[in-house]
């Protein structure tokens, strides 16, 4: 089906158009950067993230009801989504980079790298348009 391939779009489209507000361009599938087995990582802030490194993020959205995570999501909530957020195979990315997982669950958790993310576009978005009520919860 078609729906892991949207979600996994539409969650990299909020990303970006969330940072590009705050002031932060980015680049969906950026060109010159490769992950241990040659895949990309799905996007790319075009400006300094943290400590003058981009911020290359991997996004997931995990089916917390799929046969293969009913065990562990049974248990608690969220389970899914930390097993699935991919720091490892990006690990050849991270001296010059900035690299955060964001995995969601299609029932609502977040991990934590996602959570990580949010956060900070929260905080950049707050300061360009000078408006604490830019960001709820």
């Amino acid at each position: 089906s078609a729906g892991p391939v949207v979600r996994h779009a539409s969650i990299n489209d909020i990303i970006r158009r969330a940072l590009a507000s705050a002031g932060v361009p980015a680049v969906l599938v950026p060109n010159g950067l490769v992950r241990n087995e040659g895949k990309k990582p799905d996007s790319m802030s075009l400006l300094p993230w943290k400590m003058g490194r981009p911020l290359v993020w991997d996004a997931t959205c995990v089916d917390t009801l799929a046969p293969s995570h009913l065990l562990s999501t049974a248990a608690c909530a969220g389970a899914a989504t930390c097993a699935v957020e991919k720091r490892r195979k990006y690990s050849n990315l991270v001296g010059n980079n900035c690299f955060e997982p964001f995995g969601v669950d299609t029932l609502g958790p977040w991990g934590p790298g996602a959570y990580t993310v949010f956060k900070e576009i929260a905080r950049k978005l707050i300061y360009s348009t000078r408006d604490q009520k830019a960001v709820t919860v």
